[in-house]
């Protein structure tokens, strides 16, 4: 951890760089495919501790409505390495640690190595968000889920 900036410093520093992930914020209804079967997400987007995090929390139900996938990613900007950062935690009991790259259309992606999951949020219209996420060496997402905000 960085500790020879100030905390004033260190606050404005972490909030100008997480300012660019302010299009995520809110709640989120979504439809989409996962690994070929339709799901329905919710995804509920927060600035949290005096906005120098962000967080967001992903639930994907089959069509019975039983939860398939749920998620919790905590964004910040980390001041010691100079990079935006996301820690994922996804249920059963796993955790990751992500740099985060801007896309050059816009949005953000994630990547969790070279033989890992590439995970991107882009906008493509206001109001709307997609969530999509390829799997090592497949041409085509195995995951798709655009959001509407609610």
């Amino acid at each position: 951890m960085d500790h020879d900036i100030d905390w004033d410093a260190r606050e404005r520093l972490v909030k100008r760089q997480l300012a660019p992930l302010a299009y995520l914020e809110g709640d989120w209804l979504g439809a989409g495919v996962s690994h070929g079967e339709p799901v329905q997400g919710t995804l509920q987007v927060r600035a949290v501790l005096g906005g120098t995090f962000v967080e967001a929390r992903e639930v994907l139900r089959n069509e019975a409505g039983v939860v398939d996938h749920e998620d919790l990613c905590v964004y910040r900007y980390d001041t010691a390495d100079k990079a935006l950062r996301v820690t994922q935690y996804l249920a059963p009991g796993w955790v990751e640690n992500h740099i985060v790259e801007p896309l050059p259309t816009g949005g953000i992606r994630w990547k969790t190595g070279p033989l890992g999951p590439r995970v991107e949020l882009s906008a493509p219209a206001p109001g709307t968000l997609l969530v999509q996420v390829w799997l090592p060496m497949q041409a085509e997402p195995a995951h798709t889920v655009r959001y509407v905000r609610t």
